[in-house]
């Protein structure tokens, strides 16, 4: 074949020279081109990428030349060229990909196949190619399906999915929150691209966000999925090995000015809000958490101490730091409103995003079915009527009620139908499993399932004569929603946000009267026509939303809040002649709350709070202000704790204002620093920073056979602040020292320390 001259052409002609000539003469041919047209064609298109670099479709042409003469390496190179060039084309991402799976690069050319299906959802290469490495063909439908519909000109906005990704190491059946975040984010990768909505995971070891990619959004709802056909130790794999990736990668890069929406929770991670000052202070970050109920202040008689003193610490930490609030319901608005009132906080805007959702009866594989319908028939529930009860197995879900009336009504000669129980296995419900241990009868009439997939809820759902609901207080109510959107009625108890769950469609009774409880349940069991009216009702009643739909007001929302500048926060006011601890808080109610240290604590070198204090991973910074205190003279009393090393710590005011203090401190032992500050007549800022170094850092996975991997120079147990010329707090402190109870200079009014 006769080379094309392109010398002396102007480069728009070799352009148009290039594509409408050396592309298509060369390229095109029948099935067995020679080895001398293919190293012709290599290079024609190099002459021409030599006079025009930037067209991206001849590097892709290149990349074809060299591949079909094994060159796999040079190829590899021109199609990432190609690539680079046009991004937002899916060609160079799947040509790309064919040689990386015939380089045996799978995993690379799954990467690139998965890109181009999103750039073209409609293409079928890519999903084939999928398909044929593995993926089911479930998740490559479920992304061929979705609508990009990005906003031009709106900020970033990352969407926190951090206890999902945790609790999926542990559990293969997320339930309650866990999956209205599958749900919600799963919604949003279906109408909006990375430009409006993106994704990341918080790392309590080191105080960061990571990014989560798309296609690791949906390896996780796929996780979910394939829960059923997978064995334990196969789940928990792949559950490792993609948290693994995430982290991985480079932390999350927020813009300025970037909104965090967390619909999930973040109690859990005690060091939570100190990274969130610290990204605020960097990039302004805003700050927006989806609260889903209250229980543990208003029952907690039903929540471990844990929980109850962590979500304390949390609720008052995020009404200071939300710039907006989003709930499930006007209850939960309300009770929030509540609580912000005892802490005498005003709160920030709170808005209701309803959890009515449907959820997808789509995505489960041949196999999942399969494994359901045989788990329902081992159960004989595809012959048995039953009713259902979707709820974790705890109190607060009053099982009891439901188990003694299905008790009366057995001893009472009646036919009652199986009450199945569908749950994870919540906190005090030994009660209830003994119960069903002492009464046989009943035993017979109910059986108890957990950790199950989706996809056999459905069935259960479909089968089910409908599904009852007791429970003594919600924050939305999601297995009321669940069994409207399969047709089902539900019995439920006309408390809290339920009746906002149930609307007209479902069927009530007063929580306090047994009586009216198996009443109603008698109906609903015997009377075929009533049950079957009401099922009509809600077929005719259009009231769920999709969890795009969800997803969407959720962004729109988060919108609506002004533009901010990026001001770094100053630092938190500090209350004299109180003790403020640095422990993880304990507090069984709000009005037991002490004064917290928490919010003076600036850096990332902080390990989390622990019941005696706090340890520094390294040189670590106390920030507080004075502004509103008298007088210019202060002692600062600073309670520090030894590691299991010998060692001495350095204190300094920063920045550079000429003083420092050497301390020795022995290893387990607590210890007194007391560091006089003096202010200026007239100081621009009454602010004070210490920071706190030490010589040694002490290595806790000696002490602990491997399992405690931290590091740590000292630990700090609490601070004290008082004015030199105030008697009286200066012998407060002495006493407290020397008896150890702090007690009496703890207690506080909340809201002095947390504004």
């Amino acid at each position: 074949m006769q080379s094309l001259s392109l010398r002396g052409k102007p480069p728009s002609q070799l352009g148009a020279k290039a594509r409408g000539q050396v592309g298509e003469n060369i390229a095109q041919g029948d099935a067995a081109r020679d080895q001398k047209r293919w190293q012709d064609a290599e290079r024609s298109y190099a002459r021409a990428l030599a006079i025009d670099e930037s067209m991206a479709h001849i590097w892709v042409q290149l990349g074809h030349a060299l591949k079909e003469q094994a060159k796999l390496a040079e190829a590899e190179s021109a199609y990432r060229r190609g690539v680079a060039l046009a991004p937002n084309s899916s060609d160079g991402y799947l040509q790309l990909g064919h040689l990386l799976k015939v380089m045996g690069k799978s995993g690379d050319a799954e990467d690139n196949y998965r890109i181009a299906c999103e750039l073209n959802p409609t293409h079928p290469d890519a999903a084939n190619e999928l398909a044929a490495l593995g993926w089911p063909r479930v998740s490559v439908d479920r992304m061929r399906k979705r609508q990009p519909n990005a906003k031009a000109g709106v900020r970033q906005v990352v969407i926190e999915v951090s206890d999902l990704v945790d609790f999926l190491q542990r559990a293969a059946f997320p339930t309650g929150i866990q999956r209205v975040q599958l749900a919600i984010s799963e919604g949003i990768t279906q109408i909006a691209d990375t430009s409006e909505a993106t994704f990341a995971t918080y790392d309590y070891l080191r105080n960061s966000w990571y990014p989560i990619e798309r296609h690791q959004i949906r390896r996780i709802i796929d996780l979910v999925d394939e829960a059923a056909i997978l064995s334990p130790e196969a789940r928990l794999t792949k559950a490792s090995r993609l948290r693994e990736q995430i982290f991985s990668a480079d932390e999350f890069d927020f813009q300025p000015g970037s909104v965090l929406v967390n619909p999930g929770t973040s109690w859990g991670f005690l060091n939570y809000f100190l990274a969130l000052r610290d990204a605020r202070n960097r990039v302004g970050l805003r700050y927006v958490p989806f609260v889903h109920d209250c229980i543990p202040l208003i029952y907690p008689e039903y929540c471990s101490d844990a929980l109850i003193g962590d979500f304390i610490s949390w609720l008052s930490g995020m009404l200071i730091r939300a710039d907006l609030i989003l709930v499930n319901s006007e209850n939960t608005r309300i009770d929030v409103a509540k609580a912000a009132a005892e802490l005498k906080l005003a709160p920030p805007k709170c808005i209701a995003v309803p959890l009515n959702g449907r959820f997808s009866t789509s995505h489960a594989g041949e196999a999942e079915r399969t494994g359901a319908l045989a788990a329902l028939r081992q159960h004989n529930l595809d012959v048995r009527e039953f009713v259902l009860f979707v709820s974790t197995i705890e109190p607060r879900k009053n099982h009891t009620l439901a188990f003694s009336t299905w008790s009366k009504m057995i001893k009472a000669g009646q036919n009652v139908p199986v009450l199945v129980c569908v749950g994870g296995a919540g906190w005090y419900n030994e009660a209830l499993h003994e119960t069903l241990k002492r009464d046989s009868s009943l035993a017979e009439k109910v059986l108890v399932l957990t950790d199950i997939p989706d996809q056999l809820l459905r069935l259960l759902y479909g089968r089910c004569l409908f599904t009852i609901y007791p429970s003594r207080y919600e924050g939305w109510g999601l297995p009321v929603s669940e069994s409207i959107g399969y047709g089902k009625v539900p019995l439920v108890s006309r408390v809290a946000s339920l009746p906002e769950a149930g609307g007209d469609l479902v069927e009530y009774f007063d929580l306090d009267s047994a009586a009216d409880f198996q009443a109603k349940l008698t109906r609903l069991i015997y009377d075929e026509a009533y049950r079957k009216e009401k099922e009509r009702k809600i077929a005719q009643a259009p009231n769920l939303q999709s969890w795009a739909e969800i997803g969407r007001k959720i962004l729109d929302t988060v919108g609506s809040l002004d533009d901010a500048a990026v001001i770094r926060l100053p630092p938190a006011k500090m209350k004299c002649g109180v003790y403020h601890s640095f422990a993880r808080i304990g507090a069984k109610r709000i009005a037991d709350l002490r004064h917290a240290a928490e919010v003076y604590r600036d850096g990332l070198t902080w390990h989390s709070p622990e019941p005696f204090g706090c340890w520094l991973a390294s040189s670590a910074e106390i920030a507080f202000s004075l502004a509103d205190e008298p007088g210019n003279e202060f002692h600062v009393y600073l309670h520090l704790m030894g590691t299991n090393t010998d060692n001495t710590i350095n204190i300094c005011g920063v920045p550079n204002n000429g003083w420092s203090m050497k301390l020795a401190i022995e290893h387990s032992r607590p210890v007194w620093a007391r560091v006089p500050i003096r202010f200026s007549s007239k100081p621009a800022r009454r602010e004070v920073r210490l920071r706190i170094t030490a010589d040694k850092h002490d290595d806790f996975a000696l002490h602990s056979d491997g399992q405690d991997r931290r590091k740590a120079a000292v630990g700090v147990k609490g601070i004290y602040v008082c004015g030199t010329d105030d008697a009286q707090a200066r012998l407060r402190i002495l006493e407290a020292m020397s008896t150890g109870d702090f007690d009496g200079i703890a207690r506080h009014q909340p809201n002095s320390i947390l504004i």
